[in-house]
């Protein structure tokens, strides 16, 4: 096959036209990019294969070609013409698109003056609802800097709060599912408030426990709960499907009074 270009960019057989059937068919001429024109080129130096191939075998695409109705030199006419206007459809749908610019960001700015103002009415706002709700309320007073440290610990070893510790502080600990509650527990079998209590008695460093006002039961080691029992270590109570157990840090052997009295000395 002798593969021939016509000056419109189309490819025919010159040994068996003499002249491009393509423009005497009225084909349009063929813009070829620099990437085809240096691919045909490289076509054309590529050494010609052996017809038969290795060992006398027949290249399976000369056969393909002699079958296709399709020649394979209309067939790259083709799809350079398609690759043409997918190009031209590209270039076209960019200078149409809108340059879009991203809209402007507007910071704005408080004076210091009128922050300072509005964060001032605002504490004093919190100051006088504070007041107003603590009114004939027992508050009860820390020293500033200092946190009441736990006098003990009811650790959860069954029931939805399983590992959890909730710590204890001096006086009643009430117990239940509310978030007021000092140990806030999520058994829905529990009251709601005040189920149960634990109290810590600092003087003898002792730990009580009492039933509360929920109509749920309460058991301390498995045995019901009906007035204030003393407490030791590792006791277990019962509420619902949870089971708490008392780890004492205040007992015999240490106190946190013992520590703050050395401190103020």
């Amino acid at each position: 096959m002798n593969r021939v270009i016509c000056v419109k960019g189309h490819f025919y057989d010159g040994d068996k036209y003499e002249e491009c059937p393509h423009c005497a068919a009225g084909v349009e001429a063929v813009k070829q990019d620099p990437f085809s024109i240096r691919h045909s080129k490289m076509e054309e130096e590529k050494p010609k294969r052996d017809k038969h191939g290795f060992f006398h075998r027949k290249d399976k695409k000369e056969k393909e070609e002699k079958d296709s109705p399709v020649s394979a030199h209309e067939k790259t006419v083709l799809l350079q013409e398609e690759d043409n206007k997918a190009g031209e459809e590209a270039t076209r749908s960019k200078e149409q698109e809108p340059y879009n610019r991203p809209e402007e960001v507007k910071l704005s700015i408080s004076k210091p003056e009128e922050k300072s103002q509005s964060l001032s009415a605002a504490f004093a706002a919190s100051a006088q609802t504070s007041e107003k709700s603590d009114e004939g309320k027992t508050v009860g007073y820390f020293s500033k800097g200092k946190i009441e440290p736990p006098v003990g610990y009811l650790i959860c070893i069954a029931g939805e709060d399983y590992g959890m510790g909730f710590p204890l502080k001096t006086g009643n600990n009430s117990i239940g599912r509310s978030v007021s509650m000092d140990v806030v527990i999520m058994d829905e079998k529990v009251s709601r408030e005040k189920q149960a209590f634990v109290m810590y008695e600092p003087r003898k460093r002792e730990f009580y426990m009492k039933p509360g006002e929920g109509t749920g039961l309460c058991y301390l080691n498995d045995e019901l709960v009906l007035e204030p029992v003393k407490m030791k270590a590792f006791d277990l109570i019962l509420l619902g499907d949870t089971k708490l157990m008392l780890v004492p840090v205040c007992c015999e052997r240490f106190s946190w009074d013992e520590i703050i009295t050395e401190d103020t000395e």
